[in-house]
């Protein structure tokens, strides 16, 4: 599946949910349905900058495929971190480095975050990209 595709079927997931308490539910449970990351992962290499809680994102690169590990002190924002790393793992860093990220914008989820959790999604989404280019 492409990353376009797979966005797409959050979104879809996520417009199907009527009210903003079942999209925050929606990345609780996604984010206790995952590990968080070692206590050794969390460097200060990893921790992403400009997010309101602290997050961190671990990248792999194994035969060619990214893979992404995260963790955040929020579960919400731990859940938004993992549906990222499952949309963008098993992906090549050039298909990671050529798509574009739009499925918060899509299933409207940036317009109800506060503009620090906002600016800290971004920064992630960013890390993410550069973590895969880097490979390049």
């Amino acid at each position: 599946m492409t990353i376009y595709q797979m966005q797409q079927d959050y979104v879809s997931d996520l417009l199907q949910l009527n009210s903003w308490f079942d999209k925050y539910e929606f990345f609780v449970r996604i984010a206790g349905m995952v590990d968080g990351l070692t206590e050794e992962q969390k460097k200060e290499k990893n921790l992403v900058r400009g997010c309101q809680t602290k997050a961190w994102v671990v990248a792999e690169e194994n035969n060619g495929r990214m893979q992404y590990y995260v963790d955040s002190d929020s579960l919400i924002v731990k859940g938004m971190l993992n549906v990222m790393a499952d949309v963008l793992s098993d992906h090549t860093p050039q298909e990671i480095a050529a798509s574009e990220w739009t499925l918060w914008q899509q299933a409207g989820i940036l317009e109800n975050l506060t503009e620090s959790r906002n600016n800290g999604i971004r920064a992630a989404e960013q890390m993410m990209k550069h973590l895969a280019i880097s490979r390049i």
